[in-house]
């Protein structure tokens, strides 16, 4: 559920000429610019309800599909403790 809201939010931002679960660096390989990227925080944390710290952490964690579904399962577990 988590990787299905992940992939139409980054589908609804940018259309990929590849398929976007198989790029492993979607922000250094500018598949995403920076206004894709701050689009990509906002839906991400108003549609997993979460806060994104914005810092040099946080770029790293959004380079794939399996890296920022990583990062909102985090979110959502210290949600829920």
């Amino acid at each position: 559920m988590i990787k299905s809201k992940i992939l139409s939010i980054l589908n609804d931002i940018e259309d990929f000429d590849e398929e976007v679960e198989t790029l492993p660096n979607l922000i250094t390989d500018g598949h995403l610019d920076s206004f894709a990227t701050l689009l990509l925080i906002s839906n991400l944390e108003k549609i997993f309800s979460v806060d994104l710290q914005f810092d040099e952490h946080l770029l790293p964690q959004l380079e794939s599909v399996s890296q920022i579904e990583l990062l909102i399962q985090t979110h959502l577990h210290k949600k829920v403790i």
